[in-house]
């Protein structure tokens, strides 16, 4: 049974979901300026600072605690086309701080402007940057949301492709892996989810992929072979309309002999590990997103 704050805030967002959409505004009224906050709020014991990784933006967070040599690739959400929020950052502190780990959020390239396959190339530099830096690959773990989700599986597909050292694991939050939109979840749960919906997704997914084709693997995940790549966490809610990405890929990716952690939560909001420290969900969820990061990067070290 989810909690009464989750109950409360689901309820909330589906009201007002019946006077403005909130994905379709979001889109509408998106700037820069907006989504980058100067003053985040980040939990205690955990610094940020902006910098570049080989020309690409990205953004840093140190807990003063953290195991050397470990790092999380965080790809933010938004659909290709918005940039980290100021919810992002105190976010992803909080994972790195659970996870005793630095993390970098990589701010990639967006759509409209930068279509397919800017911000998969700018993922794909900054990690080969890193790894030439010194990085240890099984020390590293791919960590992304809703679209940084879907880039998270292209960016380990293509790097398993081109014979490049792959990372410990990669983890997803209610992934986007199919810019189709051909997941029976779309229409199953379009009433229940108070986020997403087709329309939105549709002009979101026609910004990124420009006039590529939607099904190429790099593009919709949804539609990669999956054999050889390193262990996964997906975890998503049963009521959104991405739920279909996540467990399509975690039926593929096990019948490929990976190892494959579905982790489904009942009736959360898109990405509800965003809402943190709100949701007592969002918490639990995160604990676990940390204590596999952890597990896999130790499991590196024997």
């Amino acid at each position: 049974m989810p909690s009464r704050v989750s109950r409360f805030i689901v309820h909330a967002l589906r009201v007002l979901r019946r006077y403005v959409d909130l994905t379709d505004s979001v889109i509408e009224n998106a700037q820069p300026d907006t989504w980058h906050s100067s003053a985040q709020l980040l939990p205690h014991g955990v610094t940020g600072a902006a910098t570049r990784v080989h020309g690409v933006e990205a953004h840093r967070l140190l807990p003063q605690q953290s195991r050397a040599g470990c790092l999380i690739l965080y790809l933010h959400g938004g659909g290709y086309a918005l940039s980290a929020s100021a919810m992002h950052h105190p976010f992803i502190a909080r994972i790195a701080k659970a996870a005793h780990c630095e993390a970098l959020s990589v701010e990639y390239r967006l759509a409209p402007q930068c279509p397919y396959p800017c911000a998969f190339h700018d993922v794909l530099t900054v990690y080969r940057a890193l790894l030439k830096d010194g990085q240890a690959a099984n020390k590293l773990v791919l960590l992304g949301d809703s679209a940084g989700g879907g880039l998270a599986l292209a960016a380990a597909l293509a790097l398993r492709d081109a014979g490049d050292p792959l990372p410990a694991g990669v983890v997803t939050l209610s992934a986007w892996t199919d810019l189709t939109l051909s997941g029976a979840s779309m229409d199953d749960n379009a009433e229940y989810d108070p986020l997403l919906n087709r329309e939105a997704l549709t002009k979101l997914a026609g910004w990124y992929v420009g006039e590529h084709n939607p099904r190429l693997p790099y593009i919709s995940p949804v539609f990669a072979d999956y054999t050889g790549m390193p262990p996964l966490l997906m975890q998503v809610s049963d009521c959104e309309v991405l739920y279909a990405d996540s467990t399509r890929v975690a039926e593929k990716a096990q019948a490929a002999g990976v190892a494959v952690t579905l982790d489904v939560w009942h009736a959360m909001p898109h990405v509800w590990q965003l809402f943190a420290p709100f949701i007592p969900e969002s918490l639990q969820a995160i604990e676990r997103v940390a204590t596999w990061i952890i597990a896999r990067q130790e499991a590196s070290e024997s």
